[in-house]
């Protein structure tokens, strides 16, 4: 059974934050890129 992607989108993020009390600010868009692809590995585990 294929696991649907989960897009990542800044939405998404803003909520992650809300939920976790964790700014999701990030320095540039190679470390967000990063984190996020982090974040779906997490998810998809």
């Amino acid at each position: 059974m294929k696991i649907i992607d989960i897009e990542l989108t800044d939405d998404y993020l803003d909520q992650l934050e809300n939920m976790t009390g964790c700014p999701c600010i990030f320095p540039s868009e190679e470390t967000r890129i990063a984190v996020r692809e982090m974040i779906r590995e997490e998810y998809l585990s």
